[in-house]
């Protein structure tokens, strides 16, 4: 009889064990892949919001793209995972910028609003090494 009880305690206790490994495989997949979303806009210095930005995150778990609209918002939800991401925003005209942002699991992260800065411009005129001459008059 002692023999029964004690084999009967052992599967008892190989049962809670392997339930408890279940329930935290299954929790910690639905944590990796909830449904979470990073939402914020995009300025100029000027404080001019940039349409067309294209905006890409790298999640612990994926990557997304997406672009701004014409008021510079962007969304993006699409199974990031939870913990720090890295938002680098391009655009043409402008120096790109990343920012990092923290995901928690089924919620939107709200990023402040990334500002780009305009890239350099040249202007002048260009003359030819050939023209020894003093240049021309500017116009």
């Amino acid at each position: 009889m002692e023999v029964v009880i004690l084999n009967h305690a052992k599967k008892s206790i190989a049962t809670v064990l392997v339930l408890s490994l279940l329930t935290l495989i299954i929790t910690a997949g639905y944590m990796a892949f909830t449904k979470s979303s990073i939402v914020g806009v995009v300025y100029a210095q000027s404080s001019v919001p940039v349409a067309g930005a294209t905006i890409t995150v790298v999640g612990p778990n994926a990557s997304a793209v997406a672009t701004t609209d014409s008021h510079g918002n962007y969304a993006i939800s699409s199974g990031l995972g939870t913990g720090t991401c890295s938002i680098t925003v391009t655009a043409s005209g402008y120096v790109s910028n990343t920012v990092t942002a923290q995901i928690s699991a089924g919620s939107t992260t709200t990023v402040p609003g990334i500002v780009l800065t305009p890239s350099g411009i040249v202007s002048g005129a260009i003359y030819s090494v050939a023209n020894v001459g003093p240049p021309p008059p500017p116009t």
